[in-house]
């Protein structure tokens, strides 16, 4: 048996005039499905399982509520006034097809004035006034609107005004997987005895809509109610499985022709097994071999670390901060597990410098320049800081650069990411009451009950600052291009306790010149000459730096110098002739690689029959 189900809404933010610029939809979907036991095995039980999906979406866009305040509408629009109709016809101005100035708006009284009685002209004097009231309001706001906004003002409305529109997406994905189950199915999945199932059918779940975990078993659930086989057999793992993955996004423009783009994420996913089973030794159903297995992404700001300098033996102060750290991480931590007491040397029993928590909040407290706080030392806990993008292309519109620059660009990027990878339950932790680990490694180090393979950080430059410009010479224009581009990627391995830190920058230049019209043949008519050069400098190194040896030894890493030209020349409507030239130069960093350079130069005709007849 299987059934599905749907249901969105959207929520009426544009119902209110308050809350037009707002935008929400909800979205819940999920599964139920009800499987026999296999064909003469009725004693293995039959599978019950369901699925659950939220997603959630919210817009925001903040031009359409500052468009409410009349003058932040104005600067919105550059200083210009509303496009309306009785602005465009307003008093001194010629209506279309008459000669004369427009017709003000009378208000006229229902009967002659002298038809009226006392009480009626009182009230239509009334009206009057107020219809005058409004006109003049009208009026000076018309005359307002006509009027320059002030530079100084309008810079500060612009910033004021910086955030233009938010987005977020929010999307949960979870499923529980229930084997020996020993109930047949009548209505949607249940039958008389099993009604108190309906949550479960509909989607309930060991996690809220928040991901935090409820306390909710399913399984504990039907053994209480005897739905269970009592079979110490059953081969079939409880299961359950959770996905939450968070986008925020908002655009800001905080100065004409100046855009930043920020996006914060959080991905985080785990499976958990387990064979609930009956004991008969015991006489009761057991969680037997547990585990876990999960893995977490999330954006983070690391640029505090970004340009340390490394000297000639490759140290760096980023692992050095990381060594520092230890001591109070261990600290942090010690003091939270009344198994562990603090000893002479400044750390707490059991967790020393290489404790496998200890080594994971000195490596991101240090690599993110962040302060040591229980927050900070667990990837668990932090929050997905913003990436950015930034570009401006205002410069051009200036009077001093529109007779030299066609468009000018400039542009940054930084992204920064934290992948927690391998994370697992360690069948050999165990915890007390309190969830405190108990049992030491051969290093006297408390296991911890989830074991990390590597943490993983992702820093990149895209550029650090690039430029694009099209330069306006004679009748040519030349387009040049500049990058300057810097990336960097930390892992930390558990298995070793080291850390692999690959580094690179790389400088790229280029232009593109067209020469129009340019007769290099006499036999030849005159074409267009297009010439590209690309220069690009690259320098990259891997250095391993070793927690318990506290050393750093470079591995691999190279300098690489390249340039490129090409030259095209259209020689007639079919046949074009390319010059080109390419030049590669390896300079390895480690004695066990050598120098190397590849150079390729020639002469390319190309013939196009596209449209030849």
């Amino acid at each position: 048996y299987t059934h599905n189900y749907s249901l969105s809404y959207t929520l009426p933010f544009d119902k209110l005039p308050v809350t037009s610029w707002l935008s929400s939809n909800i979205k819940y979907a999920g599964t139920y499905n009800w499987q026999r036991a296999p064909l003469g095995q009725a004693e293995f039980g039959n599978t019950i399982q369901n699925s659950r999906s939220i997603n959630m979406t919210a817009q925001g866009n903040l031009v359409t509520l500052y468009n409410k305040v009349p003058y932040f509408k104005r600067v919105l629009a550059d200083g210009k006034g509303a496009k309306t109709n009785s602005a465009k016809t307003g008093a001194g101005d010629a209506q279309p097809g008459k000669g004369g100035p427009p017709k003000k708006p009378e208000f006229k009284p229902k009967k002659p004035l002298e038809e009226m009685t006392e009480k009626e002209r009182k009230e239509y004097d009334r009206q009057l006034a107020r219809f005058e009231r409004k006109q003049a309001r009208e009026e000076a706001l018309k005359a307002k609107e006509n009027e320059e906004i002030n530079p100084v003002l309008g810079t500060l409305a612009r910033i004021l005004m910086s955030v233009r529109s938010i987005s977020g997406t929010y999307a949960l994905s979870d499923g529980t997987m229930l084997p020996g189950y020993n109930q047949e199915t009548s209505v949607l999945g249940m039958n008389a005895n099993t009604i108190g199932l309906s949550s479960f059918v509909f989607g309930k779940q060991a996690y809220d809509i928040f991901g935090r975990e409820t306390g909710y078993h399913v399984g504990e659930y039907a053994r209480d109610n005897s739905w269970l086989v009592q079979n110490e057999n059953l081969n079939k793992q409880f299961m359950i499985n959770h996905t939450a993955n968070l986008q925020l996004k908002a655009t800001l423009e905080p100065l004409k022709d100046l855009n930043i783009n920020l996006n914060a994420s959080r991905n985080y996913s785990t499976q958990a097994g387990e064979f609930y089973r009956w004991n008969p030794s015991t006489a009761a159903f057991e969680n037997q071999s547990r585990f876990e297995s999960s893995t977490l992404t999330y954006t983070t700001i690391s640029w505090g670390t970004a340009f340390a300098k490394m000297d000639s033996s490759f140290r760096s102060p980023i692992f050095q901060q990381m060594l520092n750290n230890s001591q109070q991480v261990s600290q942090l931590i010690g003091a939270t597990n009344a198994n562990s007491s603090s000893l002479p040397n400044g750390y707490y029993d059991g967790y020393s410098a290489t404790q496998q928590e200890v080594v994971i909040g000195s490596f991101l407290t240090a690599y993110t320049n962040s302060a040591v706080n229980s927050q900070n030392i667990n990837p668990r806990s932090n929050l997905p800081l913003p990436n950015w993008t930034i570009n401006y292309a205002g410069l051009s519109k200036f009077e001093f650069a529109k007779d030299v620059v066609k468009s000018f660009k400039l542009n940054h990027g930084y992204s920064s990411s934290v992948s927690v990878n391998g994370m697992q339950t360690n069948l050999n932790a165990t915890l007390d009451a309190n969830g405190s680990p108990t049992a030491f490694d051969l290093n006297n180090n408390f296991i911890a009950p989830m074991q990390v393979q590597n943490i993983t950080i992702t820093e990149r430059f895209s550029p650090l600052i690039g430029m694009l410009a099209t330069w306006k010479i004679g009748n040519k224009n030349i387009t040049t291009n500049f990058e300057y581009k810097k990336d960097r990627q930390a892992t930390l391995s558990l298995n070793n306790n080291q850390v692999t830190e690959t580094l690179g920058q790389e400088i790229v230049v280029g232009t593109v010149i067209n020469v129009p019209k340019l007769k290099l043949v006499k036999s030849v008519d005159a074409s267009d000459l297009l010439i590209n050069v690309n220069f690009s400098f690259r320098d990259n190194a891997t250095v391993i730096r070793k927690v318990v040896e506290n050393t750093n030894m470079a591995t691999a890493g190279q300098t690489t110098v390249s340039f490129k030209l090409d030259a095209n020349y259209k020689l007639n409507e079919y046949l074009s002739a390319i010059f080109y030239y390419e030049q590669f130069i390896n300079t390895p960093k480690v004695s066990l690689s050598y120098p190397t350079g590849n150079l390729k130069t020639g002469v390319t005709l190309r013939f196009d029959l596209n449209g030849l007849k």
